[in-house]
């Protein structure tokens, strides 16, 4: 099992692989991703919203770019031709 540096994330780690946007976005979008989510948990509940507003707080960018970066190389060079 990978180490993360925290549990915040690990949980958007997981939802973005779950999501397959991880492959899709880069960094910057990523995070825009996570605006629109806390905005639209305000719309729910404000125990909602503060639970993604700290979970947002804690994501270790920088290991998050750093994995999905990585992960593009990988992928990138598996369907390259030889």
């Amino acid at each position: 099992m990978k180490p993360f540096p925290n549990m915040a994330t690990r949980i958007f780690y997981d939802y973005c692989l779950s999501s397959n946007i991880s492959i899709t976005h880069n960094i910057y979008q990523l995070k825009q991703h996570m605006k629109m989510l806390n905005a639209e948990s305000k719309k729910t509940h404000p125990f909602i919203s503060s639970c993604v507003q700290e979970a947002i707080n804690n994501i270790d960018w920088a290991f998050i770019e750093r994995e999905f970066t990585n992960g593009k190389q990988e992928v990138s060079k598996s369907t390259s031709p030889d």
